[in-house]
C-alpha cells in the first residue's frame, strides 16, 4: 500500500470544485511554513533585519505568482522580468521563463545596449525545480545581430544555422542577464518568445489548474526562502569584514560568466571596513555589491551601495580603496550600508578566470580616521 505525503493528502480533499474557499484557506496556510526562516537560529533579531525579513517573503509571494501563476506554461511561454533577490547586483537586469527543453523556441529582439549580455538554459529555476545548473549558453561575444540591432536565437534539441542553443530533456528555464555600468544611458534588450512546435491558444483556466498553480506557489516561497537564508549562513562563517575568493565553479553563472568573492560585513555606525585591491584592468565587467541578510541588493532601484569597474575612482597603478560605513567618511568609494550593522558583500569578475580575482586587504577603522589611512599605493 502506498503512503501519500500530508501535502498529497491535503491537495486530495481538495478535488471537490466546490471547495475553492477551502483551496484558499489552504494556501495561505502553507504560506505560513515560510516565515520560519525569520526565527531560524542564526537570523538577527534587530527590527531593521525582521522588517526586510518580511518583505521579502512578500515579495517571494510576487515572484511565486509571476512564475508559477502567470506564466508556468512551457508550451506558451512569457520571458518577463525577475525582480531582485538571491545576490542579485543592482549593475543588472534579469529576465526568465520557464520552457521545456524538449519543444523549440524562437527567441527574436531588439539587442539593446548593454555592454554584456547572456542567454543561459539551465535544468531547473531555484525553488521550482530540484535542480538549477546550466546547460548551454550564448554571450554577448557570440551573439549575431542584424543592421538594425536585433537578433533571433533558436533553442531546439535539433541544430539550426545562425543563433542557437541546444536543449534537451534535461532543460527547463532560460535565464538572461544584461549588465550595464549605467543603466541611465543604457537601453535594455527586448525579449519575444514563440513556441515553434505548439502555436495553439492556452487553454482556459481551471479550478484545478490554479489549486496546482497556487500550492505551487507556497512550496516556492518556502523553498526560496530556505534556499537563499542557507547560503548567507554559510558566508557568515566566514570571520566578518573579509573578502574570500569562492572556489573554482561556485556560484558560477556559465562556463565562461562571473567569478565571485564574498564574506559579511559587521559594523559599528562609526566604523568603517576599508577594502583595498587592484582589478585587473582588461575586466571588461567587475562589480562590488552590498546586500541585507536576505541577499538583497541595499540599493535596490536606489544607488550608493554598490559600483563597477567603470563607476568607481581608481587611485594611483590602478589601485581601488572601498569604504563600507553607515556615516559618510568624506572619501572617494563610499559605499552606504545605510543602517545596517549587518549584510553581505559580493565581488563580481566577468569574462574573466577566477585567478583573475584580485587579493584584497581589510580593515576596520573610526570613519573619522579613514581619510588619514596609509595607501598600499603610496
Amino acid at each position: 500500500m502506498s503512503v501519500m505525503s500530508p501535502l498529497k493528502r491535503s491537495v486530495k480533499k481538495l478535488r471537490n470544485p466546490s471547495d475553492d474557499l477551502n483551496l484558499w484557506q489552504h494556501f495561505v496556510s502553507s504560506l505560513s511554513e515560510a516565515d520560519r526562516s525569520l526565527d531560524a537560529a542564526f537570523t538577527p533579531n534587530d527590527d531593521l533585519t525582521r522588517a526586510e525579513g518580511y518583505r521579502h517573503l512578500a515579495r517571494m509571494i510576487a515572484e511565486g505568482v509571476r512564475t508559477l501563476v502567470e506564466h508556468p506554461d512551457a508550451t506558451h511561454p512569457c520571458i518577463s522580468e525577475k525582480p531582485f533577490y538571491a545576490g542579485d547586483t543592482s549593475d543588472a537586469r534579469y529576465f526568465d521563463a520557464i520552457i521545456d527543453g524538449t519543444q523549440s523556441y524562437c527567441i527574436e529582439g531588439y539587442r539593446g545596449t548593454a555592454p554584456l549580455i547572456e542567454f543561459s538554459v539551465y535544468d531547473g529555476k531555484p525553488g521550482v525545480h530540484s535542480n538549477s545548473k546550466p546547460v548551454a549558453c550564448i554571450l554577448e561575444s557570440d551573439l549575431v545581430v542584424d543592421a538594425q540591432q536585433t537578433y533571433k536565437i533558436i533553442l531546439s534539441p535539433d541544430q539550426h544555422d545562425g543563433n542557437w542553443i541546444k536543449t534537451g530533456t534535461d532543460v527547463k528555464y532560460i535565464f538572461i542577464r544584461q549588465y550595464a555600468h549605467d543603466w541611465a544611458s543604457t537601453q535594455k534588450a527586448s525579449f519575444n518568445i514563440r513556441n515553434l512546435n505548439n502555436r495553439s491558444v492556452p487553454p482556459p483556466l481551471s479550478t484545478e489548474t490554479m489549486r496546482e498553480r497556487l500550492l505551487g506557489v507556497s512550496r516556492f516561497v518556502s523553498a526560496i526562502a530556505q534556499q537563499w537564508t542557507k547560503q548567507v549562513k554559510v558566508i557568515r562563517l566566514v570571520p566578518a569584514n573579509r573578502l574570500l575568493r569562492a572556489p573554482e565553479g561556485m556560484g558560477q553563472a556559465i562556463p565562461t560568466g562571473h567569478h565571485f568573492a564574498s564574506g559579511n560585513f559587521k559594523l559599528k555606525r562609526d566604523d568603517a571596513l576599508v577594502i583595498d585591491f587592484r582589478p585587473p584592468a582588461d575586466v571588461p565587467y567587475w562589480g562590488f555589491q552590498l546586500t541585507n541578510f536576505w541577499f538583497e541588493p541595499l540599493d535596490f532601484g536606489l544607488t550608493g551601495s554598490h559600483t563597477n569597474n567603470q563607476v568607481v575612482s581608481y587611485a594611483h597603478g590602478g589601485w581601488v580603496r572601498l569604504v563600507i560605513a553607515d556615516l559618510d567618511p568624506g572619501t572617494p568609494n563610499w559605499l552606504q550600508t545605510r543602517g545596517h550593522a549587518i549584510g553581505v558583500m559580493i565581488f563580481r569578475l566577468s569574462r574573466k578566470t577566477v585567478k583573475d580575482i584580485p587579493d584584497f586587504s581589510h580593515q576596520v577603522v573610526p570613519v573619522s580616521e579613514v581619510s588619514a589611512l596609509a595607501a598600499p599605493w603610496l
